[in-house]
């Protein structure tokens, strides 16, 4: 696998975990 292609890869991922991610600390900032 290239590098832009493993970059564009985690870029992906970490932007699937933020969406997963952020909610849940919302929820426990209430």
């Amino acid at each position: 696998m290239s590098w832009d292609k493993l970059l564009a890869f985690q870029m992906d991922a970490g932007n699937c975990f933020l969406e997963a991610y952020i909610p849940i600390v919302e929820k426990h900032k209430e």
